[in-house]
C-alpha cells in the first residue's frame, strides 16, 4: 500500500524542476486516492494533488468536501510560477 508522507525541502526543489503531472477528472483523481491511500493531499488554488512515484497526480474538479477525516489538506507553498 503506497502512502503519502511529508517531504523535503531538497525533494520540494527536485519536483518544482522536474515534475510530471498527471491530471484527472474528479471521478477517476477520487478513485486513485481510494485505491492508493495517500494521507496528505496538497492544495494549490482550485488544484488538489498528491505524489506518487515521483508523479503529480492531480485535478482541477474536487472541493475540500470530497475528502474525509483520513486525509490532511496541505497548501503547496512554491516559489515557482504555476
Amino acid at each position: 500500500m503506497a502512502m503519502a508522507t511529508a517531504i523535503t525541502d531538497e525533494e520540494i526543489g527536485r519536483l518544482q524542476r522536474n515534475m510530471s503531472e498527471a491530471d484527472f477528472g474528479r471521478m477517476e483523481f477520487l478513485e486513485i486516492v481510494h485505491v492508493e491511500k495517500p494521507r496528505i493531499i496538497y492544495t494549490s488554488g482550485t488544484k488538489h494533488f498528491f505524489f506518487l512515484a515521483g508523479l503529480a497526480v492531480s485535478t482541477r474538479e474536487c472541493s475540500h468536501s470530497d475528502f474525509g477525516p483520513e486525509h490532511v489538506l496541505l497548501p503547496w507553498l512554491s516559489t515557482a510560477d504555476e
